[in-house]
Order: C-alpha cells, then structure tokens, then sequence
C-alpha cells in the first residue's frame, strides 16, 4: 500500500516505472556510482554492522524471533528485507545514504529484542536489565560516534568528503541554467538527466 501510494503521489504506476528505469540507467553512467556504489547484495549489513554493530545484533536477534502477533516488528521487518532487496538489485546502486531510512526500523526490531530478552530473567528486575541493554547500546553507538565524527575530525579526516559530492555541486551549476533559462537549452548530460531536464521544462511551461 505505501508502494502504491507513493506511486500516487508522483503521477501512477507508469511514472513511478520511468523515474525507477531512468535511476538505474543513471546509475550506470555516473562515474561516482561506477566506481564507489558497487559491490555485493550484503554490503549494506556490513555497512551498518560497523556503523551500529550491538544494534544489529539485537535487529537480527529479533527478527529470528518473531511472532505473527507482534505486527509492529513484523512490518518493520518485512520493510526492511523488501527495501533491501529492491535497493540491492540496482546495479551501482549500493549507497549508505540510500539506506539511511533504515536506522528507524533496525532501532525497532533492537528494542522489541531487548524487551523480549528482560523477560528471560524472573529473578532480576525488568527495568534494571532494560536499563543496562540500552547504555550498552547507546554507549557502543557513542563510541561509534565518537570514532567517525570526532576522531575524523580531530586527525582531519572527512568521512563525508567525497569526490562525488563535489563533482555534483560542479553538474549543479551547470544544470540550473538549463533548468530555469528562457532559451531552449543544448543539453550535452547522460540521457536520464537531459530527460528529467526537458521532462521538468515541459511540466513547468504547461502549469
């Protein structure tokens, strides 16, 4: 249904199939996407087991686990194998940026784990096994933190910093003319971005 419903928003089915065709054709051109989003369908788990790996562990945990009535955890986790799937067939397509939506269910099935673990536990309060999951999440991701943001920044090292980034502030300047000029424009880009070009020129004369 969200599926379909996106699909909806950006003008049906057909125009969703377009834009996702036009994103893999993309994909292959990029000189970006050639050379730093390739690799194999698992190289998003270990992406995020380094990023978060005590988060991970707990996310598998629980989906190894679940159970018809906890609807929460197994929507959280038919999404995120879903997207994973879909996301993993792009050819080049193999971005942590693309990914970033899924922090908020891995942290759900995490904690549904976590809730599940204070019960296996009758002699020891509830509370002060919750208590003492989640520090040893939250201090794990804190050194995580610590080692990618505040370190890298103390040795001067970007993570962030990426060639791409700054090849597509470089397109940018090049493209916003073409986009909002009066005069047709010589479009001399890959053939997915000169279509998404004249497709919004054409939207934007119409309305």
């Amino acid at each position: 249904m969200a599926v379909l419903f996106l699909a909806a928003l950006i003008g049906g089915l057909a125009e969703w199939a377009r834009f996702y065709l036009m994103f893999e054709t993309k994909s292959r051109t990029n000189l970006y996407s050639v050379f730093a989003q390739d690799g194999p369908w698992f190289r998003y788990l270990v992406d995020f087991t380094l990023v978060s790996p005590v988060l991970v562990v707990f996310a598998v945990g629980a989906i190894f686990q679940l159970r018809k009535a906890d609807r929460p955890a197994v929507f959280m986790a038919a999404f995120l194998g879903l997207s994973f799937a879909s996301m993993s067939a792009i050819t080049y397509g193999m971005s942590l940026r693309y990914a970033a939506y899924w922090d908020i269910p891995l942290a759900w099935l995490a904690c549904s784990q976590i809730l599940r673990l204070t019960g296996q536990f009758p002699k020891v309060r509830p509370a002060i096994i919750l208590g003492g999951l989640l520090l040893i999440v939250a201090v794990c991701n804190l050194q995580q933190y610590n080692r990618f943001f505040v370190q890298g920044a103390i040795w001067n090292i970007d993570s962030f910093d990426q060639w791409g980034v700054e090849l597509g502030k470089a397109l940018a300047q090049r493209i916003i003319p073409e986009i909002y000029g009066k005069a047709e424009p010589r479009l001399d880009h890959d053939s997915s971005t000169n279509a998404l070009i004249r497709c919004y020129r054409r939207h934007r004369e119409v309305s």
